[in-house]
């Protein structure tokens, strides 16, 4: 008994922040977004046209630590105005905050993760606020 409540102690905190999915997300900006909706991408908002919001390895997005661990991997601006297919909507949990993140495919087949609501406020997506 002491090693089930030890193992579910340890592991607990893990679980909290494991993301959950679900089939649709209202945004900041009014739209209700489901998945296999599109998603058309404005201009990057970096300096030199990169996406700030939108990330290679969208796949491997785990937790809220793991969906700011790709930023190094920003996207480039050759992908601008282009459009990009929810293929996952997932929620992270950590203490006192969430972050949305969707898993989209672009015309290529890669995998993007795109944090919704930072795109919004960078405009890096049509509509934006």
């Amino acid at each position: 008994m002491k090693h089930l409540l030890f193992a579910l102690f340890i592991l607990l905190p893990f679980a909290m922040q494991a993301g959950t999915r679900s089939q649709e997300y209202k945004a900041s900006n009014g739209v209700v977004y489901h998945v296999g909706d599109k998603i058309t991408l404005s201009k990057g908002s970096m300096p030199n046209g990169a996406f700030k919001s939108l990330q290679y390895d969208g796949a491997h997005v785990t937790t809220v630590e793991s969906a700011y661990k790709y930023a190094p991997k920003k996207s480039r601006k050759s992908i601008n105005n282009s459009i990009v297919t929810i293929s996952q909507i997932r929620h992270f949990f950590r203490h006192d905050y969430e972050v949305t993140s969707f898993i989209v495919e672009g015309d290529n087949m890669t995998q993007y993760n795109l944090l919704i609501e930072d795109a919004i406020s960078t405009c890096e997506i049509t509509p934006c606020k």
